[in-house]
């Protein structure tokens, strides 16, 4: 049983930027995920077309394509009619994971806290070195979402 859906938007991804997220994913420990990627009209690039052939290899991966650019939340929308995950993460295409137990983390995470939506943080990545906090910390535990401006995104 699919326990995580994690939604992966593409679109012209440098090839480095997505095999470094992908692998990051495939690395995780936690065992019971899918990776849905949602291939947005890119243009195609038969390097970035081999490296998403030999990723559909693996049982876990899905790609779903848009024949035209239909924009992020088009990509998103279409990856969650897909999902099967009891809950889901989205994963932008040039994000990566530095460790490989953040699915099993964020999973227990939310189980014990009953979470609808668990926020998590990530750090800016440069040249191959960890920067600041993407955002700045909040730490709130079954808060309404109308209870902090950065958590309205969530709405």
């Amino acid at each position: 049983m699919i326990k995580v859906s994690i939604l992966v938007p593409l679109y012209n991804t440098s090839i480095d930027e997505l095999q470094k997220c992908i692998d990051s994913l495939l690395g995780q420990e936690f065992e019971r995920y899918e990776i849905i990627i949602v291939d947005d009209g890119s243009d195609l690039c038969p390097a970035r077309e081999s490296l998403l052939t030999d990723y559909l290899v693996d049982s876990k991966v899905s790609l779903i394509r848009h024949c035209k650019n239909l924009g992020l939340p088009s990509a998103r929308n279409t990856g969650l009619r897909a999902a099967t995950g009891e809950y889901v993460v989205h994963v932008d295409s040039d994000d990566f994971w530095i460790t490989t137990d953040v699915l099993q983390t964020l999973y227990e995470t939310a189980l014990i806290d009953g979470c609808d939506v668990l926020r998590f943080n990530g750090q800016y990545s440069s040249n191959g070195r960890l920067g600041r906090p993407i955002v700045r910390k909040l730490n709130c535990i079954n808060t309404p979402l109308n209870s902090d401006v950065r958590l309205q995104i969530f709405r």
